[in-house]
């Protein structure tokens, strides 16, 4: 069920993935990135390659996935990523090699030309006391070695026609600086600009670890059972309907279904259940899964790249391309801003000296330290930083949110509507009694109960599929009424299963009085009608809340919020619910009158539709934003923008709590941003900070809005 939830939620982005049906796709873990931009330059790159039909680039896993035909081969790809300074690696094969490298080695090798530099720096200073002139040339030698990767990277980048990248501007700079003389600071920009880079990469790094954490949950080996032998095989090799073995300790490399016994699986790094989950045979299981007792067998359910994991790491991608609307607008300003500052610089440059005499040295040389703080890195990853961090928080926890928009949603709401059923309770009805009337056995009362429930997913359904009593027969004309129960022909005669409260037909008084007796009970009640007008049994059916509602609720309303249960149920039942949830009600709603009522709602406040059921998806669409509890229906879950797949509300305040600490993180990233881009404009303007601050102020920045959004990682309840 839970594989389930997975499958619906990322449903919509798998069908738009088909569109771009190609013969051959390869995927590939790439080093080198120092933020989303690059990602998309690197896509605008390789889909120039001739046979390229569509290349996704993802910056917060590292990897990148290319679909081609059979006029392009993976080495050109491969060879064309390497030109342009990226490392590329066989998934999975760059974790061996790390293992395998000496530490300090290394270190050497990944920051060789920063060693050398700042190496280059300290003779350059030393020598300078000695041989003044020998120590200019040597300045200009070392700051040339440095701008050799960033002319080849910058070439790149003006193909790609980013024209206005960090790198144009660091060598723009560099190269004035030497114009005019200044040259110790020529060599000192480059310097502080590959330091910063790899403090960039250190705070990227983090921020991904936590995604990439999931693909840990998978081993790379498993035992298949082919033909009574057992046979370990990669876990790549894993097809649809395979037979596994998994030892208690280890992780299940896919979803599948137990095919003996029982089990216990911690499901923690999946759901956030600390508790182990007992599983019986026929019982769905999730990738990632720790096998907790002793060694089970198990037929694969999920198709090669298409497990629980893979599904929670797609959609976290997904998500992030899925820009939020505070997002777009940062891009949007950051095309201008960076113009805008360039154009700033270059008049400053020619007013300086002759409105204020100047001299035309100092006029460039605050000219280019403008420049250096026109990079709008840090306004860049503001926002998905955020987002990320976020998103791989929530999915922790087992609440997998769609997109970025979905978060600024929840942080704005001021309403919650609930759907009673399977969402404040328990959804699990339990059969506590049946009244046969007119010489009807039990046996087959509950046969065609059976029959006509089978298939469905209704938790008035399960209540029938668990019972042992009463053998399937045949159903033709099967069919679910909506908001009223279900129907279908038994050798021709037609049998309804109904909720009293929503029939038409007229019941006898003494039939009403018992089930008003009932209902006041708090029990739910089904008839069983033959052929429209004979009712035959009266199902007596119990749920419960579930244990954590109440606490849920008391912390929702410390958060000011406005709470609401919206329930098809009679209004004793749903009495019954609210005062012990001390919440308000409507009940006895059909689906379109719960969609009449979030409408009207909505005209007034920005309320959020909780519910499990396929009567739910309605009032889910036209709510501002939406949950759907991780048991319930495959439409909900389509429609919902966030879905929590264990079905826990403890969640929902904590998703909240996210939204909003995720929309301020936001918030401080971009008002820092621009506030220490504007001190630096201003004091650079004035002649107050050099060229060094200036590289200072743009990767500081950088680095302190990433490791703020990590702030986001450690969000509890």
């Amino acid at each position: 069920m839970i594989s389930n939830t997975y499958n619906h939620i990322v449903k919509k982005d798998q069908k738009n993935q088909t569109k771009e049906k190609t013969e051959n796709t390869f995927k590939w873990t790439i080093k080198g990135m120092d933020c989303p931009a690059c990602a998309k330059n690197i896509e605008k790159q390789i889909n120039k390659i001739q046979g390229v039909q569509f290349t996704q680039v993802s910056f917060p896993l590292e990897q990148i996935t290319v679909h081609f035909n059979n006029q392009c081969e993976p080495s050109v790809i491969k060879k064309e990523l390497n030109k342009k300074g990226y490392e590329v690696f066989e998934v999975g094969q760059l974790f061996e090699k790390k293992q395998t490298n000496n530490l300090i080695y290394d270190f050497i090798r990944k920051n060789t030309l920063l060693i050398f530099l700042m190496i280059g720096m300290l003779a350059c200073y030393g020598i300078e006391s000695i041989n003044q002139s020998l120590s200019q040339y040597l300045f200009i030698i070392f700051t040339s070695i440095g701008l050799t990767p960033l002319l080849k990277k910058s070439y790149f980048l003006f193909k790609a026609k980013v024209f206005f990248s960090i790198e144009t501007l660091m060598i723009i700079a560099a190269i004035g600086a030497l114009f005019i003389n200044h040259s110790h600071e020529a060599l000192m920009v480059i310097m502080l600009y590959f330091f910063g880079e790899k403090l960039e990469t250190f705070a990227s790094s983090k921020a991904r670890q936590g995604i990439q954490s999931l693909v840990s949950l998978i081993p790379s080996k498993v035992t298949k059972i082919v033909e009574g032998n057992r046979v370990v095989i990669n876990v790549s090799d894993l097809r649809f309907g395979d037979i596994i073995e998994v030892h208690a300790g280890d992780r299940l490399p896919a979803d599948g279904v137990l095919l003996v016994g029982y089990g216990l699986m911690d499901e923690s790094s999946m759901t956030g259940e600390s508790l182990p989950v007992e599983k019986n045979k026929g019982d769905s299981l999730i990738a990632g899964s720790i096998v907790v007792d002793h060694t089970i067998t198990l037929k694969v359910n999920s198709e090669k790249g298409n497990n629980s994991v893979d599904k929670i790491i797609n959609l976290i991608d997904k998500a992030e391309q899925e820009k939020a609307p505070v997002e777009r607008m940062i891009q949007q300003f950051s095309r201008f801003y960076t113009p805008s500052i360039i154009l700033i610089a270059f008049l400053m440059m020619l007013l300086l000296p002759v409105l204020f005499s100047v001299p035309w040295s100092e006029a460039i040389y605050r000219c280019l330290a403008l420049l250096l703080i026109s990079c709008p890195c840090a306004l860049i990853i503001s926002t998905p930083a955020a987002i990320t961090s976020s998103l791989f928080n929530a999915s922790k926890r087992g609440v997998l949110i769609k997109n970025g928009l979905a978060i600024e949603k929840f942080a704005k709401i001021n309403s919650i509507a609930f759907d009673k059923t399977g969402t404040l309770t328990l959804g699990k009805y339990k059969l506590l009694d049946i009244k046969i009337l007119n010489n009807y056995t039990k046996g087959k009362v509950l046969s065609i109960a059976k029959s006509l429930e089978d298939g469905y997913r209704h938790p008035i359904a399960y209540a029938f599929k668990h019972i042992n009593d009463g053998e399937l027969i045949s159903v033709t004309s099967k069919k679910a009424l909506v908001g009223l129960g279900v129907e279908g022909f038994i050798q021709n005669n037609k049998y309804q299963l109904l909720s009293p409260n929503k029939m038409k037909q007229k019941l006898p008084s003494e039939m009403k009085e018992l089930i008003n007796s009932l209902e006041s009970a708090c029990k739910t009640i089904i008839i069983m009608m033959k052929n429209t007008q004979e009712p035959i049994a009266i199902f007596i059916l119990e749920d419960s809340l579930k244990p954590e509602a109440k606490e849920v609720i008391n912390d929702l309303k410390k958060m000011k919020l406005d709470l609401l249960m919206l329930t098809g149920d009679n209004q004793i039942s749903a009495d019954n619910v609210a005062k012990k949830l001390s919440i308000n009600y409507e009940s006895n709603l059909y689906p379109d009158q719960k969609v009449k009522f979030i409408k009207q709602k909505s005209e007034k406040e920005n309320v959020m539709f909780i519910g499990d059921g396929i009567n739910d998806a309605p009032a889910m669409k036209y709510a501002f934003s939406s949950i759907a509890m991780g048991q319930g229906s495959d439409v909900a879950l389509e429609v919902a923008e966030a879905s929590i797949v264990h079905g826990r509300l403890n969640e929902i305040p904590f998703a909240i709590k996210l939204a909003k600490a995720t929309r301020l993180n936001i918030i401080q990233n971009i008002s820092f941003a621009l506030l220490l881009k504007g001190i630096f404009f201003t004091t650079s303007l004035m002649g107050i900070s050099g060229l060094w601050l200036a590289v200072i102020a743009d990767t500081g920045a950088t680095v302190l809005v990433t490791l703020n959004a990590l702030r986001l990682l450690n969000i509890k309840n």
